[in-house]
């Protein structure tokens, strides 16, 4: 079990690491070149890569496709995550863009989001780790 959770996690985290960059591009793209608030780029670009990252790990890794349930269930899970998130990330990119400007606060925002994710990592693996089994053994 441990040797398969070990697995899980480094296939997970490959997958996360790749949707990380999409969504930490997408935000900063957000954010400094469309000029959209902190709050609606974290919003929008942790959405779109979430799902992604949770398709892929739910089709193409562990082979299975998620029930229209725990679909649902997982995308009220992440638009609540998301949406705190978001918030606590506008919240500190807003007070870093009264104390620094130009290169400096583009820098903090995007270490904000850099710090965010090490959470959001954390409680989507474990969410996605408990449905995938929960699944299984309702299948069982």
């Amino acid at each position: 079990m441990l040797k398969s959770l070990t697995k899980n996690v480094g296939i997970f985290a490959l997958i996360s690491l790749v949707g990380w960059v999409g969504d930490l591009l997408l935000f900063m793209s957000l954010l400094h070149l469309v000029q959209i608030g902190p709050f609606w780029s974290n919003f929008i670009s942790s959405i779109v890569m979430a799902t992604c990252v949770f398709i892929i790990f739910q089709v193409f890794v562990k082979r299975q496709q998620a029930s229209l349930i725990s679909a649902a269930i997982y995308a009220v899970y992440q638009i609540a995550l998301i949406s705190l998130v978001s918030r606590a990330i506008e919240i500190a990119v807003l007070t870093a863009q009264q104390h620094a400007d130009g290169l400096m606060y583009v820098f903090y925002s995007m270490s904000i989001k850099v710090i965010a994710t090490g959470f959001t990592f954390i409680c989507n693996f474990l969410v996605s780790s408990f449905m995938t089994r929960r699944r299984q053994d309702v299948s069982s």
